[in-house]
């Protein structure tokens, strides 16, 4: 093969690693923004619950 065609058979393999990296660090970005998001449901469901028994008459 000659080398025009090494070249565009790299120019592919980088295009493809370029788009495999962009899809997994937005994966990994939404990850950590549901964790926080998850953290923080967790954290109101308990707010929740320690206001109820207060108001709750013993």
């Amino acid at each position: 093969m000659s080398v025009l065609e090494w070249f565009f058979i790299g120019l592919i393999i980088l295009f493809f690693m370029g788009i495999m990296f962009f899809s997994l660090s937005d994966l990994r970005k939404d990850l950590v923004f549901y964790k926080k998001k998850q953290k923080n449901v967790k954290q109101m469901s308990q707010y929740q619950k320690k206001k109820n028994m207060k108001k709750q008459p013993h």
